[in-house]
């Protein structure tokens, strides 16, 4: 447990909100792999709050910026959920008295509309021809998305030593994930020749598979973003988020009948209870289920 002296005690009166988060991260978050993505999520969202103090919160002030992100509601209720742990652990550890108030107190998470969008084979055979004007590297990382199931971040900070790609079953080893543990993914055979292609093309100190400005640094995430909104506009499927090559996955093998544990291995989710939200994907084995059951009562008639 964090010890504080005494004047930290007499801070906590007048801290405010941006410095909260910020020894939040640096003290309990620091490490974690969720860390860089609530450090984002900090700058996107909080600044309208930052210099709020805790003390002399106004509640009205906080509902007005939570209002402010309805048209985002899974940004909202993350960023909900960072404020209250961080309350929370502020508490626990004496950085702020046990009766500082809790400024999300009463507010109760958005709903948030599940997203069922997914790019099918026939899509993806439109994006090619845009694809294949890309440089290497960035064709290799869509098709990489989109064969492997991997979340974008995760691909593109994909490193060199990574990759086994002469054992008899080729591998992407990610030493750390999302979930905190290592991720071991098998390559599909399509995809091992244009990594081997790619690796060679790459300088020989490229400390990325997917390096940006230098090959000192890893490729921008904006950037990845900007040229796939390019892509998908001038396919006519403005419709597909990054995310959804993700999603894709998820959907073509439950309707190839795979089970949930397979999927849940693919994507790599902690629990099946996650993998489970993407059932209602399960087209394909719906479809053959109710037909068999139309034509069972069909044919009794």
């Amino acid at each position: 447990m964090l010890c504080f002296p005494y004047h930290f005690h007499l801070w906590g009166f007048i801290m405010q909100i941006g410095e909260l988060l910020a020894l939040y991260q640096q003290h309990h978050l620091a490490g974690r792999p969720s860390a860089r993505y609530y450090q984002r999520l900090t700058r996107q969202v909080f600044p309208p709050i930052s210099e709020e103090r805790l003390s002399t919160l106004d509640k009205r002030v906080i509902l007005a910026w939570w209002t402010s992100l309805s048209d985002r509601p899974g940004h909202a209720n993350k960023s909900i959920g960072l404020l209250r742990a961080a309350v929370r652990w502020a508490r626990a550890v004496g950085l702020i008295p046990i009766l500082t108030p809790d400024p999300t107190a009463g507010i109760v998470k958005r709903s948030e509309r599940t997203r069922s969008t997914t790019a099918s084979p026939d899509e993806w055979a439109r994006l090619l021809p845009f694809l294949e004007d890309l440089r290497l590297k960035h064709r290799v990382y869509f098709w990489s998305l989109y064969l492997l199931g991997s979340r974008p971040g995760e691909v593109r900070t994909m490193r060199p030593e990574q990759l086994f790609l002469d054992r008899s079953l080729a591998v992407w080893v990610k030493p750390t994930s999302k979930t905190g543990r290592p991720h071991v993914v098998p390559l599909p055979d399509q995809l091992i020749p244009i990594l081997r292609l790619l690796l060679r093309a790459n300088p020989p100190d490229a400390q990325w598979v997917f390096w940006g400005e230098s090959p000192d640094v890893v490729w921008c995430r904006t950037s990845a973003q900007k040229l796939w909104e390019g892509i998908r506009t001038k396919a006519g499927l403005s419709h597909l988020w990054l995310n959804d090559l993700r999603r894709s996955t998820a959907s073509d093998l439950l309707n190839q009948g795979e089970s949930l544990g397979i999927v849940q291995g693919a994507l790599n989710h902690r629990s099946l209870s996650q993998t489970a939200k993407y059932a209602y994907l399960a087209v394909t084995p719906l479809a053959h289920a109710l037909q068999e059951r139309t034509d069972t009562i069909v044919n009794a008639i």
